[in-house]
Protein backbone atom coordinates (compact mmCIF):
# COMPACT_ATOMS: atom_id res chain seq x y z
CA UNK A 1 0.00 0.00 0.00
CA UNK A 2 1.28 3.44 -0.97
CA UNK A 3 1.64 5.87 1.89
CA UNK A 4 1.65 9.57 1.11
CA UNK A 5 1.79 12.83 2.98
CA UNK A 6 1.44 16.46 2.03
CA UNK A 7 4.22 19.01 1.89
CA UNK A 8 2.65 22.41 2.31
CA UNK A 9 0.60 24.22 -0.30
CA UNK A 10 -0.33 22.08 -3.31
CA UNK A 11 -0.21 25.17 -5.57
CA UNK A 12 3.54 25.41 -4.82
CA UNK A 13 4.71 22.53 -7.03
CA UNK A 14 7.75 20.32 -6.40
CA UNK A 15 10.69 21.44 -8.55
CA UNK A 16 13.50 19.17 -7.34
CA UNK A 17 14.26 16.43 -4.80
CA UNK A 18 17.84 16.07 -3.52
CA UNK A 19 19.37 13.49 -1.15
CA UNK A 20 21.89 15.24 1.08
CA UNK A 21 23.49 13.47 4.02
CA UNK A 22 20.77 11.64 5.93
CA UNK A 23 18.12 14.10 4.76
CA UNK A 24 16.02 14.26 1.62
CA UNK A 25 15.23 17.85 0.61
CA UNK A 26 12.11 18.62 -1.38
CA UNK A 27 12.40 21.96 -3.17
CA UNK A 28 9.35 23.82 -4.39
CA UNK A 29 9.34 27.23 -6.10
CA UNK A 30 8.55 29.09 -2.87
CA UNK A 31 9.38 26.67 -0.05
CA UNK A 32 11.80 23.96 1.00
CA UNK A 33 10.95 20.84 3.00
CA UNK A 34 13.06 18.13 4.60
CA UNK A 35 12.22 14.48 4.96
CA UNK A 36 14.24 12.73 7.64
CA UNK A 37 14.27 9.10 8.73
CA UNK A 38 12.17 8.41 11.80
CA UNK A 39 14.54 7.77 14.74
CA UNK A 40 12.27 4.95 15.97
CA UNK A 41 13.65 1.70 14.46
CA UNK A 42 10.31 -0.05 15.05
CA UNK A 43 8.55 1.96 12.34
CA UNK A 44 9.13 2.42 8.61
CA UNK A 45 7.35 5.78 8.53
CA UNK A 46 9.19 8.96 7.67
CA UNK A 47 8.28 12.37 8.98
CA UNK A 48 8.73 15.74 7.35
CA UNK A 49 9.15 19.30 8.55
CA UNK A 50 9.10 22.63 6.74
CA UNK A 51 12.49 24.28 6.80
CA UNK A 52 11.59 27.50 5.00
CA UNK A 53 8.43 29.27 4.04
CA UNK A 54 9.65 31.88 1.56
CA UNK A 55 12.66 30.34 -0.19
CA UNK A 56 12.60 27.66 -2.86
CA UNK A 57 14.51 26.89 -6.02
CA UNK A 58 14.12 28.22 -9.56
CA UNK A 59 14.60 24.93 -11.39
CA UNK A 60 15.45 21.24 -11.14
CA UNK A 61 19.18 21.79 -11.87
CA UNK A 62 19.55 24.72 -9.44
CA UNK A 63 20.38 22.52 -6.44
CA UNK A 64 23.54 20.82 -5.16
CA UNK A 65 24.78 19.01 -2.05
CA UNK A 66 28.16 18.92 -0.32
CA UNK A 67 28.98 17.38 3.07
CA UNK A 68 25.34 17.40 4.20
CA UNK A 69 24.73 21.03 3.18
CA UNK A 70 22.12 21.63 0.48
CA UNK A 71 22.67 24.59 -1.84
CA UNK A 72 19.89 26.05 -3.96
CA UNK A 73 19.20 29.12 -6.09
CA UNK A 74 16.26 31.19 -4.88
CA UNK A 75 14.72 33.60 -7.42
CA UNK A 76 14.83 36.56 -5.03
CA UNK A 77 18.05 35.98 -3.05
CA UNK A 78 20.29 33.79 -5.19
CA UNK A 79 22.35 31.00 -3.63
CA UNK A 80 21.30 29.81 -0.20
CA UNK A 81 23.04 27.15 1.91
CA UNK A 82 20.86 24.93 4.09
CA UNK A 83 22.68 23.08 6.88
CA UNK A 84 21.42 19.78 8.31
CA UNK A 85 20.30 21.57 11.49
CA UNK A 86 18.00 23.82 9.41
CA UNK A 87 20.15 26.96 9.64
CA UNK A 88 20.45 29.07 6.48
CA UNK A 89 23.36 31.03 5.05
CA UNK A 90 22.99 33.54 2.21
CA UNK A 91 26.27 33.06 0.33
CA UNK A 92 25.16 34.95 -2.80
CA UNK A 93 24.95 38.30 -0.98
CA UNK A 94 28.08 39.80 -2.64
CA UNK A 95 26.55 39.03 -6.06
CA UNK A 96 22.99 40.07 -5.14
CA UNK A 97 23.01 43.11 -7.51
CA UNK A 98 23.12 40.63 -10.42
CA UNK A 99 19.53 39.76 -9.49
CA UNK A 100 18.23 43.17 -8.41
CA UNK A 101 19.62 44.93 -11.48
CA UNK A 102 18.31 42.24 -13.83
CA UNK A 103 21.73 41.15 -15.06
CA UNK A 104 20.69 37.51 -14.57
CA UNK A 105 17.81 37.00 -16.98
CA UNK A 106 14.73 36.61 -14.73
CA UNK A 107 12.81 34.95 -17.58
CA UNK A 108 15.42 32.18 -17.95
CA UNK A 109 16.25 31.44 -14.28
CA UNK A 110 14.80 27.95 -14.70
CA UNK A 111 17.96 27.15 -16.74
CA UNK A 112 20.33 27.84 -13.81
CA UNK A 113 22.53 24.83 -13.07
CA UNK A 114 24.59 24.13 -9.96
CA UNK A 115 27.18 21.55 -8.97
CA UNK A 116 29.87 20.97 -6.36
CA UNK A 117 33.37 19.76 -7.20
CA UNK A 118 36.38 19.61 -4.88
CA UNK A 119 35.20 22.23 -2.38
CA UNK A 120 33.92 24.61 -5.05
CA UNK A 121 30.29 25.42 -5.87
CA UNK A 122 29.60 26.10 -9.56
CA UNK A 123 26.56 28.27 -10.36
CA UNK A 124 25.88 28.72 -14.06
CA UNK A 125 23.40 31.44 -15.04
CA UNK A 126 21.86 33.13 -18.11
CA UNK A 127 23.13 36.72 -18.25
CA UNK A 128 21.42 39.64 -19.99
CA UNK A 129 18.83 38.46 -22.49
CA UNK A 130 20.32 34.97 -22.89
CA UNK A 131 17.94 32.04 -22.61
CA UNK A 132 20.76 29.57 -21.85
CA UNK A 133 23.51 29.75 -19.23
CA UNK A 134 26.36 31.99 -20.36
CA UNK A 135 28.41 32.65 -17.22
CA UNK A 136 29.53 30.46 -14.34
CA UNK A 137 30.21 31.81 -10.87
CA UNK A 138 32.45 29.65 -8.70
CA UNK A 139 32.34 29.84 -4.91
CA UNK A 140 35.48 28.52 -3.21
CA UNK A 141 34.59 27.10 0.20
CA UNK A 142 38.21 27.38 1.39
CA UNK A 143 38.53 31.13 0.82
CA UNK A 144 34.84 32.07 0.94
CA UNK A 145 34.94 34.08 -2.28
CA UNK A 146 33.43 34.12 -5.78
CA UNK A 147 35.07 34.15 -9.20
CA UNK A 148 33.40 34.44 -12.62
CA UNK A 149 34.05 32.46 -15.79
CA UNK A 150 32.63 33.27 -19.24
CA UNK A 151 31.13 29.90 -20.12
CA UNK A 152 27.75 28.39 -19.40
CA UNK A 153 27.11 24.93 -18.03
CA UNK A 154 23.88 23.01 -18.59
CA UNK A 155 24.37 20.22 -16.03
CA UNK A 156 26.90 18.70 -13.64
CA UNK A 157 28.04 15.24 -12.57
CA UNK A 158 30.48 14.44 -9.76
CA UNK A 159 32.14 11.19 -10.85
CA UNK A 160 34.25 8.99 -8.57
CA UNK A 161 35.29 6.01 -10.70
CA UNK A 162 38.03 4.90 -8.27
CA UNK A 163 39.00 5.59 -4.68
CA UNK A 164 42.08 7.52 -5.80
CA UNK A 165 40.59 9.65 -8.56
CA UNK A 166 37.49 11.72 -8.85
CA UNK A 167 36.37 14.31 -11.30
CA UNK A 168 33.51 16.58 -12.18
CA UNK A 169 31.97 16.43 -15.61
CA UNK A 170 29.80 19.17 -17.03
CA UNK A 171 27.90 19.79 -20.22
CA UNK A 172 29.06 23.16 -21.53
CA UNK A 173 26.47 25.35 -23.23
CA UNK A 174 27.31 26.00 -26.84
CA UNK A 175 25.66 25.56 -30.22
CA UNK A 176 26.62 21.90 -29.87
CA UNK A 177 26.73 20.54 -26.30
CA UNK A 178 30.24 19.58 -25.19
CA UNK A 179 31.36 17.41 -22.32
CA UNK A 180 34.04 19.06 -20.20
CA UNK A 181 36.08 17.75 -17.29
CA UNK A 182 36.06 20.59 -14.77
CA UNK A 183 38.53 19.26 -12.27
CA UNK A 184 40.20 16.03 -11.15
CA UNK A 185 42.20 14.98 -8.14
Amino acid sequence: QLESFGLGDDADVIVSIVPCGKNLYVFKRHSTHVITPNPDPQTKEFFSADILSNEGTVGPKAVACESGVAFFFDSEKGVMALAPDGSMDWIFEPLYPLITEGQINPLAMREIAMGVCHKRLYVSVPMGTATKNTDTFVYDFKVGGWTRDKYGIDCFLDWKPTLRKSGCISVVSSPCATLALLDTI
